[in-house]
């Protein structure tokens, strides 16, 4: 059972804050060298059970619902959401029960995927239509909890869920330090509901590493008149889990995180559109290193990267941390030979 880094640093939180073991390994990280001083962080490759960067979240909040004995887990998310997916499958591995409130996106070949995967693990679905009414139908599980209910923000967003992230960025300060890679100038990453985002910012600060995150925008800024996730809101996110790590035992350094920057230019039509610049950069990889992403979130991300390689080359070390749940084949390519339009959906009710 790989112990994490972050309780390495900072000894006195394994006491207090509760985490369970999901991911067997570090992630691999390796170059892009046809595309410049570019590195990849696998996390595609992080667990058989459901890969991408939402394990590491699930570790910490799984790990509080299983401590609390809380037997039945409740989150949120699109009908292709990854976060709902991942939830799922990790809750039936160790026994939970599972309950996702899923909102209407844009039908891809990844999002019917997903779909079937959940429905799979045998979680229970609740179709809200509308992202206002899911949000609605959480907020009063929230207000009215039972008893063995545990919550799960969107994406595992919560301080708790974050420090996976912030976890993360000590994994790779390790790998820095055996000199599996250089320490790189630039982190690039999605922006969706800002855990990683955040996660990343803290935890370069607290590990030392000065580096600038990144997080390319593939959600938008405002639901009509309501601010979703931009800058001030990953100030209060860092800051709340800072505190969730102090208040349990860790000793901060002076000062403060560098403040990550977003991208705004890359989402396109809105969340879950694919862009054309993603689907170009889907088949730039996978020719190249035979790495899949998917369009909502990595393929964006992606397109941000290989732009910020072409406009400052020779600025230093790149590294695009690839959240995907991992592929076999570039969904773009597949999409356009395989479905010819819409692709067939399992139902939701």
């Amino acid at each position: 059972m790989m112990q994490p880094p972050l309780f390495g640093a900072f000894p006195g939180l394994s006491q207090r804050l509760p985490w369970h073991s999901l991911l067997p390994a570090p992630t691999p990280v390796h170059p892009l060298p046809d595309l410049g001083p570019l590195w990849i962080k696998r996390d595609d490759a992080s667990s058989e059970v459901y890969g991408g960067s939402k394990v590491r979240k699930l570790e910490f909040l799984l790990g509080e619902a299983l401590s609390q004995n809380r037997g039945h887990v409740i989150t949120m998310g699109a009908i292709g959401s990854h976060h709902a997916a991942a939830t799922a499958a990790f809750c039936r591995q160790l026994g939970l029960s599972c309950e996702t409130i899923l909102c209407r996106q844009p039908l891809t070949a990844e999002v019917c995927a997903n779909l079937a995967r959940i429905q799979g693990s045998g979680a229970r679905i609740r179709y809200a239509g509308s992202p206002a009414v899911a949000a609605a139908l959480y907020l009063r599980h929230a207000a009215f909890r039972r008893r063995g209910t545990y919550l799960i923000p969107p994406g595992g967003s919560s301080p708790r869920g974050v420090l996976g992230l912030v976890n993360a960025v000590f994994e790779l300060r390790d790998q820095i330090a055996e000199g599996r890679l250089p320490r790189p100038y630039l982190l690039v990453c999605p922006l969706g509901t800002g855990g990683m985002v955040a996660g990343f910012a803290l935890g370069c600060f607290l590990a030392g590493l000065d580096c600038q995150v990144i997080g390319v925008r593939v959600y938008p800024a405002r639901h009509g008149i309501i601010p979703l996730i931009g800058r001030g809101a990953l100030r209060r996110l860092i800051r709340r889990t800072a505190g969730l790590i102090e208040r349990s035992g860790g000793r901060l350094p002076r000062g403060e995180p560098r403040e990550p920057v977003i991208l705004d230019g890359y989402l396109g039509r809105g969340y879950g559109h694919p862009t054309a610049e993603g689907q170009a950069a889907q088949r730039r990889i996978w020719e190249l290193a035979r790495i899949g992403l998917e369009p909502t979130y990595t393929a964006k991300a992606f397109a941000a990267t290989i732009d910020a390689l072409a406009l400052k080359p020779g600025e230093g070390p790149v590294l695009f941390w690839n959240s995907c749940a991992g592929r076999d084949s570039p969904l773009g390519a597949r999409e356009a030979s395989s479905w010819g339009g819409t692709p067939p959906c399992p139902t939701v009710r």
